[in-house]
């Protein structure tokens, strides 16, 4: 696995018409909900799903892109 290769053009074109937030997901967009799950605040969540992708579940129900 080469690991994560960059979208080309029109593939960013198109994942960025189609996600609410006009852009695709950077590494520190999942920070903020890592630290609050690795935290004490987290406690009492079990078995759920945080979707962290922008919003474009809401088009995609939820499979990504």
């Amino acid at each position: 696995n080469g690991g994560f290769l960059p979208p080309d053009r029109r593939c960013k074109m198109l994942r960025n018409t189609h996600t609410p937030l006009r852009r695709i997901g950077k590494p520190e967009d999942i920070v903020g909900p890592a630290i609050f799950l690795a935290s004490g605040d987290s406690d009492f969540i079990t078995g759920e799903t945080i979707v962290v992708d922008g919003g474009i579940s809401i088009y995609t129900n939820g499979y990504g892109f």
